[in-house]
């Protein structure tokens, strides 16, 4: 279980690569667009523009995992407890530090946090967040 649910953090197996590859072969799968293309919303769906190409998705599927961004976080929990230093926030403004039960550090010394927090916007000293397991440790 540990191993396969890696995937999601260290990329596909070879196997899936290969199959990946074959598609791009037979000329099912399309990486035209991939390097950063204009994209507008249309009534058939987003019109992908690169260069002197152009084409239609219907469907789209953002399978990208970003590297962790704490201010881009939306919620408003999030939000508040950054305003209002609650949270301690890594270096880049990656993620938040948390202890190492999972519990999120605040930027003030003197209030303590009872929110644990585990993922990829986590720094813990214990608890891995790299991969899902290690997520659940």
């Amino acid at each position: 279980m540990d191993e396969s649910t890696k995937r999601y953090s260290y990329g596909p197996l070879i196997e899936s690569i290969q199959q990946l590859l074959a598609l791009i072969n037979e000329g099912i799968k399309n990486l035209d667009f991939v390097n950063d293309p204009n994209i507008e919303l249309s009534k058939e769906g987003w019109r992908f523009y690169l260069d002197d190409k152009s084409i239609i998705a219907n469907m789209m599927i953002d399978s990208v995992l970003y590297y962790p961004q704490i201010r881009s976080v939306k919620s408003s929990i999030v939000q508040n407890m950054l305003a209002d230093d609650l949270i301690k926030v890594v270096n880049d403004n990656l993620g938040v530090e948390t202890d190492e039960s999972g519990y999120l550090i605040s930027e003030n010394n003197d209030k303590k946090i009872p929110i644990t927090l585990l993922g990829r916007l986590a720094k813990g000293s214990i608890i891995g967040v790299d991969a899902i397991m290690e997520c659940f440790g």
